[in-house]
């Protein structure tokens, strides 16, 4: 078994004989607030007022093949976001986030079996850090 990374005790990302959950497409922003001071007869002057909360997106693509569930993943993660979890996020050793929760979760369906059971999908997802 690999182990790729986690989201507390909630989400593991690994590969193995038995079950596949991987990401892609991971991706981290960081910014600062600022505000602008209007002055008469010269350009306005710029505060900085501190950094901005990070924010995290990556997809998960699964495929019940592959021992993940599409269904019971998609519970889990709006269970998760629902409950307003929040869990450092590691990825490899590296702490990405020391405090994150999901703040959004985007799936679409892949493929559909005969009697409406789902055989793969892909979730977006964002997190957004705690503070």
């Amino acid at each position: 078994m690999a182990k790729i990374g986690n989201w507390g005790p909630y989400l593991k990302f690994e590969t193995s004989d038995k079950r596949i959950l991987t990401f892609n497409g991971f991706k981290r922003d960081f910014g600062i607030r600022t505000t602008l001071h209007q002055t008469i007869g010269s350009k306005p002057l710029v505060e900085l007022l501190g950094s901005n909360l990070q924010s995290i997106t990556f997809t998960i693509k699964v495929r019940a093949t592959r021992g993940m569930s599409p269904k019971k993943l998609e519970k889990k993660l709006v269970n998760y976001m629902s409950a307003g979890v929040i869990a450092p996020l590691v990825i490899g050793r590296r702490n990405i986030c020391s405090k994150a929760m999901i703040t959004n979760v985007s799936e679409s369906f892949g493929v559909v079996l005969q009697k409406g059971e789902l055989l793969s999908a892909q979730f977006d997802v964002t997190m957004t850090e705690y503070r």
